[in-house]
């Protein structure tokens, strides 16, 4: 059950530097503040505390289980145990996953839009034709997860591990992925018109006729590609 008091990883962090350095969030939000010495150690301990939070709100484990075209909309499932689970054509659109296990689960034409998957361990699944419409992926490891064909339109992949995985044909228009470890990902065929790829890293990665008009490429060294 969502508490009460839930919120989003990102309001959440800003309401623990509030606490954690007794100034009002304005304060420390206001471009040119300098105070700043504080707010590394304030994430790394908000980090403990939601990792601490989400091990107890999480729900029943269910490894290797099938939930095919289960209907779980606006489910609130955080740090829940779906390894190598069966999840496809499952319906999880607005669902809260945050530091959700789904390594190896099928996840084979699953709808996903509007879903928060920070920081979730998808690692070799295969979410391929999946929709990811404006999904939440930010630090989530999707280490050679298979999203050939994925709708990933807006979606949110800063910071996301994505070496290895297979991109081939997805639709990543106007998807941020800023700081995103692309590499030796299959890109081909790819549509990352208005993405934002600054600071990704493309080592290895095979982008041949990839679809990167208007792409934010600031950063991005694209002579390793």
């Amino acid at each position: 059950e969502r508490p009460s008091n839930w919120l989003p990883r990102e309001e959440a962090l800003e309401e623990f530097k509030a606490r954690y350095s007794g100034e009002k969030r304005k304060v420390f939000q206001a471009e040119g503040y300098e105070n700043t010495g504080w707010i590394a150690s304030a994430e790394q301990a908000f980090k403990k505390q939601r990792d601490s939070l989400l091990t107890r709100l999480r729900a029943l484990d269910f490894p290797s289980a099938n939930l095919r075209k289960a209907n779980l909309e606006q489910a609130f499932l955080p740090g829940l145990d779906l390894r190598d689970a069966d999840l496809r054509t499952v319906y999880l659109e607005r669902a809260t996953l945050e530091g959700a296990d789904l390594m190896g689960a099928n996840m084979q034409d699953a709808d996903l839009r509007d879903a928060n998957l920070q920081y979730a361990f998808l690692r070799d699944a295969n979410l391929q034709n999946a929709n990811l419409f404006a999904t939440n992926l930010q630090d989530a490891d999707l280490g050679r997860a298979n999203l050939q064909d994925a709708y990933m339109w807006g979606a949110n992949l800063q910071d996301a591990d994505l070496r290895g995985a297979n991109l081939q044909d997805a639709d990543l228009r106007g998807a941020n992925l800023q700081d995103a470890d692309l590499g030796r990902a299959n890109l081909q065929d790819a549509d990352l018109r208005g993405a934002n790829l600054q600071d990704a890293y493309l080592g290895g990665a095979d982008a041949s006729k990839a679809s990167l008009q208007i792409a934010l490429l600031a950063s991005v060294d694209l002579s390793v590609v």
